[in-house]
């Protein structure tokens, strides 16, 4: 009889460590998740605070509080909750859309990548004439004028 309980108590630390394991790993992954979360809501502040004027965030910003508007309708409304589950991954997947977005917008801002202007001289001479469509559109615009 020692023999069996004393298994069972083996299979009863085993059970323990395996629970422990997974809250240890469920708890991580919350911690991920929340720096995850805010990292997409300091990205989507950053393109609204540089770019207030972009059309594509205000669009995807609407577009995200309508799912959230049509989640808290249908929360308070729906008995069943059977489009609670439809609204929800509208609403998720509108965030998801509206960080993409505003990092898209953050990005096309940025003057990284933009290409460093040589000076008159390399322009004139040295640059081949059928490069010469790509100027900044103020160049454009003191040419023009």
């Amino acid at each position: 009889m020692s023999s069996g309980s004393a298994g069972g108590g083996v299979i009863g630390d085993v059970v323990g460590n395996i629970i422990m394991v997974i809250g240890i790993i469920l708890i991580v992954m919350l911690i991920i998740g929340v720096w995850l979360f805010t990292k997409a809501v300091n990205a989507i502040i950053r393109a609204f605070v540089k770019n207030p004027k972009s059309k594509a965030l205000w669009i995807a910003l609407a577009v995200f509080l309508l799912c959230i508007g049509l989640l808290v309708y249908l929360s308070l409304t729906q008995s069943d909750q059977t489009y609670s589950g439809v609204a929800e991954a509208a609403a998720f997947l509108s965030f998801a859309i509206l960080v993409i977005i505003a990092r898209c917008v953050e990005l096309s801002a940025n003057l990284t990548f933009e290409r460093e202007r040589d000076g008159l001289v390399q322009e004139v001479l040295h640059r081949p004439w059928w490069h010469m469509d790509d100027k900044p559109e103020e160049q454009e615009a003191a040419l023009a004028a």
